[in-house]
């Protein structure tokens, strides 16, 4: 249980390790590109609306302007027009032409009102201070005494110039009626006592004004209006605007009230000296933008969500099974390892008994326990005291040969060995002691009871004609090692099992010969590379071994020293 948990631990680890790449190196990245483009989008569309409202505002001003520059020439053509001078003088005197004259002077005016085209109205206040003479074609211009007293005060204080006054006239048209520009004239001092007129005053709806503040939108709620538009006079002071509650504030306290949520513009109205100010809320500007990224935030932690439970499924239902299986393996190993090593024994304790008893046979004269005695330390010395585990195959040969030489003690010289290898393959590498299992079951398994093979005793029948070919070839990048034998052979049915590895086989060498060094080369080269067999009964045996093509290189350099000094001891003894 504490190892399931120790598991799970390292699971959860590595797991967890894995989030953090992908959240370090995948979704932080995206994220803060999706932020900095968000960003500079969100500038550029800002930059962009600023120029064309800019540029909208500034046509605004230029409309109004021209509106107001139309209204003054016509009340400075009417006051300047003589015909429109004696009409409003004879008017002032008592006679019968009275309403002939008010009809002369009505046609004058409603022809400049039809130039005008505006919504506009006529008051003329006349020197002998009798009512003042009014025509309109909109209702809702309807000047109070008072305005009109005003008006009058300011033109006879600059008579022949036209002046405005500094407030907009709202007019008793009731509530919604839009608000009205003024303008008043009076007649140039030489020419005041010869019209009968004391001043001109025009009162009008200036259309592109009015358009210019309804068409804004606004709402009490900041988060929603889209912009907010104020018409102010010289001093600075809130005349008209689309927000009621913003009137008569001072332009400056609300540019910068504004200036943090909104883009701020101004143009000049250049003939009254009054200024249009915009103030475009951002938001709305950018809400779009803020949708669509709101919308990829949102789907960017949906993936990161899914990357989550993929990444728990991964491990924990993929990866798991995989690991388990790795280290089943790797256990597996280890235990190979253990049971190698408890096999293993001292190189130098054995190879000095052996020596001691190839020097005991040297005393007592007796050449065949010395030089069997000598090829089994010799092999003994190479497979014990070698690290690399790949040699080349002409050293491979020199165990195989001592080998043989034991073999052939012990059984008797009861087979040949013959070994068909071109030189140039010689300095190829191979794994260390691959030939040596193949050769042992050829000769005790292969040879076994048959006439001149080998016997449960150990005997043969001495004929000899038993032989065992150690072949090679290199072709296309493959070293191709046969081992064959003119044996027993074996049945189909012996054949189809001799891979098996089954536990409590009796098979001598034959259960880990065959297996193992197929199970060595595949897994030091790969499944393209393996080993075959065929084999026909009454015939023998043939063992195909592939290889990749190699140079030994310097594996050989520990094995040839060792070799080289057994050789040397072997010539002193003799």
């Amino acid at each position: 249980m504490n190892i399931f948990t120790l598991e799970n631990r390292k699971q959860y680890r590595i797991a967890l390790k894995h989030l953090r790449l992908f959240l370090l190196l995948v979704a932080v990245p995206v994220l803060l590109i999706l932020v900095f483009s968000g960003f500079l989008f969100r500038r550029q569309i800002i930059s962009m609306i600023y120029l064309q409202q800019e540029a909208a505002l500034e046509q605004y001003a230029a409309g109004i302007d021209t509106e107001i520059r139309g209204m003054s020439i016509i009340a400075s053509s009417l006051i300047h027009n003589k015909t429109f001078a004696n009409y409003t003088k004879e008017l002032l005197s008592p006679g019968p032409r009275r309403y002939l004259l008010l009809s002369e002077i009505e046609r004058i005016l409603n022809t400049n009102l039809l130039l005008s085209r505006e919504l506009a109205g006529f008051y003329i206040s006349f020197t002998d201070h009798s009512p003042p003479l009014v025509l309109r074609n909109y209702g809702g211009i309807n000047l109070s005494a008072g305005d009109i007293a005003a008006l009058t005060e300011m033109a006879r204080a600059s008579p022949g110039l036209i002046v405005f006054p500094e407030t907009l006239s709202s007019g008793l048209g009731g509530p919604g009626e839009p608000q009205t520009l003024s303008l008043a004239v009076a007649p140039p001092r030489d020419s005041a006592g010869g019209s009968g007129i004391e001043t001109l005053i025009v009162s009008f709806v200036a259309t592109g004004l009015v358009d210019f503040i309804r068409q804004r939108q606004w709402d009490a709620n900041p988060s929603r209006y889209v912009s907010d538009s104020f018409l102010a006079d010289r001093n600075g002071r809130v005349l008209m605007a689309n927000n009621p509650d913003m009137a008569g504030r001072d332009i400056q306290d609300i540019e910068g009230e504004f200036k943090k949520s909104c883009i701020i513009m101004k143009a000049s109205l250049e003939t009254m000296g009054w200024t249009l100010m915009e103030a475009v809320n951002i938001r709305s500007l950018t809400r779009e933008v803020n949708r669509i990224l709101y919308v990829l935030y949102a789907a960017i932690s949906l993936i990161v969500l899914l990357f989550i439970r993929y990444n728990s499924f991964f491990f924990f239902r993929i990866l798991s099974p995989l690991l388990e299986e790795i280290r089943n393996e790797h256990t597996e190993r280890l235990k190979s390892e253990i049971e190698a090593l408890r096999y293993r024994l001292n190189p130098h304790f054995l190879c000095n008994t052996l020596n001691a008893i190839r020097m005991m046979a040297i005393i007592t004269k007796n050449n065949a326990i010395r030089e069997m005695s000598s090829a089994l330390m010799r092999l003994t010395e190479d497979t014990l005291s070698r690290e690399d585990t790949v040699c080349s195959l002409e050293h491979e040969l020199y165990n195989l040969d001592n080998y043989v030489y034991i073999m052939k003690v012990r059984y008797g010289d009861t087979f040949e060995f013959i070994k068909d290898v071109d030189a140039s393959l010689l300095s190829l590498g191979v794994p260390s002691m691959i030939l040596q299992p193949l050769v042992e079951n050829a000769i005790l398994h292969g040879f076994h009871g048959l006439p001149g093979g080998t016997s449960a005793a150990g005997e043969g029948a001495g004929r000899g004609q038993n032989t065992i070919v150690v072949s090679a070839s290199a072709a296309e990048g493959v070293l191709t090692i046969e081992i064959k034998d003119n044996g027993r052979g074996m049945s189909e049915e012996v054949l189809a099992g001799i891979f098996n590895n089954e536990p409590g086989t009796k098979n001598g060498w034959s259960r880990i010969g065959l297996n193992n060094v197929r199970r060595r080369i595949m897994l030091a080269y790969g499944s393209s590379y393996t080993v075959r067999v065929a084999s026909y009964p009454g015939e023998g045996t043939v063992v195909i071994m592939t290889l990749p093509v190699q140079d030994a290189g310097n594996h050989e350099r520990a094995g040839n020293a060792g070799r080289r000094e057994t050789q040397n001891d072997e010539y002193a003894d003799r």
